[in-house]
């Protein structure tokens, strides 16, 4: 079991060595792209759940790697799955929701 989990810490460590050559290497010339890559300080908080991180961080390096053209229809899916999510809510959803940006993001929301 110690074996196990000193294997995934080293090959996590690995991992986030080559994310953060990638992340070096390319240029954030899209707000979509700052959101896509992750700073080192939230790689290493995920390295706790390998599971989950993993799948996250091999995402991540997927976008990074992407086109300009790739982003660009990758950020037109995003904001049409974002407006179909917005349609569909409830109207106590979206009081969560308001409510939850308010806190992510410590601005004044009013509610009609």
């Amino acid at each position: 079991m110690k074996k196990e989990q000193d294997s995934r810490q080293i090959r996590s460590a690995t991992i986030l060595r080559e994310q953060l050559k990638l992340q070096n290497n390319i240029k954030c010339d899209s707000s979509h792209n700052k959101f896509a890559i992750m700073h080192p300080e939230q790689l290493k908080h995920l390295s706790k759940d390998n599971h989950v991180s993993m799948k996250i961080r091999s995402a991540t390096v997927a976008r990074a790697a992407e086109t300009p053209e790739q982003r660009h229809s990758c950020l037109q899916e995003d904001q049409v799955h974002h407006r179909i999510a917005r349609a569909a809510e409830t109207p106590i959803q979206h009081v969560a929701r308001l409510l939850g940006l308010r806190k992510m993001r410590n601005v004044a929301i009013t509610l009609k």
